[in-house]
């Protein structure tokens, strides 16, 4: 037996392209079901291709973390913004 998985990725929503042009598609939980069993009486038209689609954005949160550096929880504990620089004369 050959056990093997691959990674889908997309466009990213408007959240996350600031970070990177592709991100692993998230699948919703409600189509959990059709992403695992996509063929319905073995017909591939029923490939649930609509599903490759960005996550939307409102359903997610962003924000800067810690670089990784050490193990432990406090690495995901948000960072406050950075600060504006101070507004040039000339």
């Amino acid at each position: 037996m050959l056990e093997s998985f691959a990674i889908v990725t997309v466009e990213p929503n408007k959240l996350l392209k600031p970070f990177h042009e592709r991100y692993p598609q998230l699948i919703d939980p409600k189509d959990y079901h059709r992403w695992l069993t996509p063929y319905a009486n073995d017909d591939p038209i029923t490939v649930p291709v609509e599903l490759l689609r960005a996550y939307p954005d409102e359903r997610m949160m962003a924000w800067r973390v810690r670089p990784l550096k050490g193990n432990g929880p406090e690495l995901l504990d948000p960072l406050p913004a950075p600060a504006e620089p101070p507004a040039m004369l000339f």
